[in-house]
Formats: C-alpha cells, structure tokens, sequence
C-alpha cells in the first residue's frame, strides 16, 4: 500500500475521531451577564489598577491557560480501537517516508498532509503512543531535505514542540520528538522565537541524566545555532551555556554527548562575541 492511500485512510480516520470527541461532550452555552450585554462604567482608579494587572498577569495567564489546555486533552478518551488503527496507518507512513519515492509522494500531498497535522494535536496529547508514531513521521521526513521543504509548516513545527512539552517525562517519546525538531531545525524558512528558544532550554531538565535524551537536545540546539545564529545570544540569555557545562561534567565520559555538547558551546559562542541584541520576534 503507497503512502498516499495510507494518508487518505489516516485523514478520514482523523477526521471521524475528532468529530465524535466533540459531539460526546457538547458544552451548553452560558447566559450572558449584565455586565456582558450593557457593559460597566468603571471608575479610573479601577480602570488603571485593572490594566496594570493585566499587563502583570499576561505571560503568566497565556501559560496558565496552555498548560491547563494540555492537562484537559489528556484526559480526553478516544476508543482503542481507534487508536491502534491510527498507528498502524502511521507506521506505515514511517516506513514509506524512509524511501526517496516514498518522499516524494509525500511532497505532492502536502495539502492533505497539512490537514492531518491539524488534526492530530488532541490525539498526540491524549495518548503516547500516536504521540510516538508522529514524532517518528515528522523525524524521517524532515530529515530529507526534499520532503523537509515541503514538510515544512509551522503546525508541523508546533506539534512536535507540543508533543515535548507533554512528554517531557517520558523519555521513549520526548527522544523522538527532540529528533524530529532537531530535523526540522534544518529548515532555513523556520521562524524561531524567544518563546521557542525558552521552551526548548527547559526540556532537558525533567530527565537530564539520560545520554540519549542530552544528546538530542543538544543536536536540536546544535542545529537550530547553526542555521539560525540569531538564536545564539537567545540561548545564552536563557543559561544555555551553564547547563550544558553541567551536562558535560556529569555525562562527558559518554562520547556522543560529549561531542554534541562541545559543538553546542562553539556555536554558542557567537552569543558572547556578537555583541548584537537579539532579534527574534516575540509570538
């Protein structure tokens, strides 16, 4: 079976999964308040107290309410037997994608591809195991620099950052997911911003004693400094450096890590030499 009727069945089974998760749980709309309807007239002490506070809790409410989002989606239950179909057509996927025609297929589908991504968030929060099968699709396309192009989204680049963000203490699938975003680093087209690079710096704390999970955050950091050095001196501020000189105390004796590691500070030290602000765009 080629992968794009593989895509094809994974879709439309996507497709019939999230609509039936959002008609199991129907949320009845709330009747609106007086205060919704007419608004209120508050006095100006009140008006410049409430946006001082809104501009105090902004970074704090946005990661409230995304945390909170993923603790929600992980209690969301799909049947099993949707599940294990689901994987099944992704390892399929996976296998094809490793081949130069498979590939290419895959290029000329990019729409459907796209769709699949969309819909993929929920069921890659809610169960580890697609978590796992769609890291592994992401990490072998994007590592071919034909299928990468087209790959490419910013979804695609989005749900492999979700998926470690929700497993970063699991490390069989927070692996795949640093090899897939360490792929996808390679894409020139990447728009990387602070909050990226400050998400990223934190996901080797939850299991930074395991050789393989620091080696692939350093690969991820080794390849985003070297393809996008404005994203250096960002790493610096964040205590990039600091870390990886702890790491390297603790895991040098392992050589891939030692080396992933001493290539990270090389990169990295264009953050001290630049002598330039940073300019990535805040999202």
């Amino acid at each position: 079976m080629d992968n794009s009727l593989s895509l094809l069945l994974l879709l439309d089974l996507l497709r019939r999964m999230t609509r039936s998760e959002s008609i199991a749980s129907p949320s009845p709309p709330r009747p609106p308040t007086v205060e919704e309807l007419f608004g209120s007239i508050p006095s100006r002490e009140e008006e410049e107290q409430q946006q001082e506070e809104e501009v105090e809790e902004k970074d704090r409410e946005r990661e409230s309410l995304q945390v909170t989002a993923r603790r929600f989606a992980r209690h969301r239950k799909f049947a099993e037997v949707d599940i294990q179909a689901l994987c099944a057509e992704t390892k399929r996927l996976i296998d094809d994608a490793t081949t130069p025609t498979g590939a290419a297929r895959f290029a000329r589908m990019a729409p459907e591809l796209d769709t699949a991504i969309s819909l993929l968030e929920p069921v890659c929060v809610a169960d580890p195991r697609v978590a796992l099968c769609v890291s592994a699709l992401i990490a072998n396309l994007a590592a071919n620099p034909e299928s990468r192009g087209q790959l490419y989204s910013a979804a695609v680049w989005d749900l492999a950052l979700l998926i470690a963000q929700t497993y970063m203490t699991e490390p069989t699938v927070l692996l795949r997911a640093l090899v897939a975003l360490s792929n996808l680093a390679c894409e020139q087209s990447l728009l990387v911003t602070r909050e990226h690079c400050q998400v990223l710096s934190r996901l080797i704390f939850p299991l930074h004693t395991e050789p393989r999970i620091v080696e692939a955050w350093a690969t991820l950091i080794c390849n985003l400094t070297a393809y996008h050095r404005e994203t250096s001196q960002v790493f610096v501020e964040f205590g990039v450096v600091e870390v990886l000189q702890r790491l390297l105390l603790y895991l040098g004796e392992d050589s891939r890590c030692a080396v992933r590691g001493l290539q990270c500070l090389v990169n990295l030290a264009m953050g001290f030499t630049s002598g330039q602000p940073p300019v990535l765009p805040l999202s």
